[in-house]
């Protein structure tokens, strides 16, 4: 199913599964959705402008593929994660942004992803819950420019020897009233470039 700069890959109409799209405004909202699929196709596909995901309910995704891809041709776009809700994510690679990712005053929740968020620009997690546990190999959290954390608890446990680091940045890290929790078998928590 293709709307607008969104696409979304599953057999299934995005009404059925709780999912709503208003191309108007790029929003994608996730009400008490349960996407299962063993796949290596990612689920949404987004280009063009930036894409806000609201997250409501529990949201449930298990997949062998990424949850959400941005393929913004400006990368000075964002991907933008807000709500009150809660995202469980397992397996995949969880979600990438060419440009810019956010993730605000949500709860996420993973387990055996290889990759939770990978960002080309900045990730920022502000007001946010997240609890990662996996023993997949790859980084966690990754950005090519700045990791923020602001107001927001974060508890990463990665358990595979084949892991570069828990968090890996090529900028800097801001960590400002928030607490983060790494721990990594292989030793390598986090590296600033």
């Amino acid at each position: 199913n293709e709307s607008s700069n969104l696409i979304f890959q599953t057999n299934k109409s995005i009404e059925d599964l709780g999912i709503t799209y208003d191309a108007t405004n790029h929003k994608l909202t996730l009400n008490n959705v349960k996407l299962m699929s063993t796949s290596s196709n990612d689920f949404f596909v987004v280009s063009g402008d930036s894409l806000t995901v609201e997250l409501i309910g529990e949201n449930i995704i298990q997949t062998g593929g990424k949850f959400v891809t941005a393929e913004f041709s400006n990368r000075e776009q964002t991907l933008a994660f807000t709500g009150d809700g809660t995202l469980k994510i397992n397996g995949g690679k969880g979600i990438s942004s060419n440009g810019n990712l956010s993730v605000t005053g949500v709860t996420i929740i993973a387990s055996e992803v290889s990759s939770l968020f990978s960002a080309n620009k900045n990730l920022e997690i502000s007001d946010a819950a997240v609890n990662v546990e996996s023993v997949e190999p790859g980084d966690i959290m990754c950005a090519k420019k700045d990791i923020i954390l602001d107001q927001a608890t974060l508890d990463i446990t990665c358990n595979s020897n084949a892991m570069k680091a828990g968090v890996t940045t090529s900028g800097s890290m801001t960590i400002k009233d928030s607490t983060l929790e790494l721990y990594s078998s292989n030793g390598n928590d986090i590296c600033v470039n």
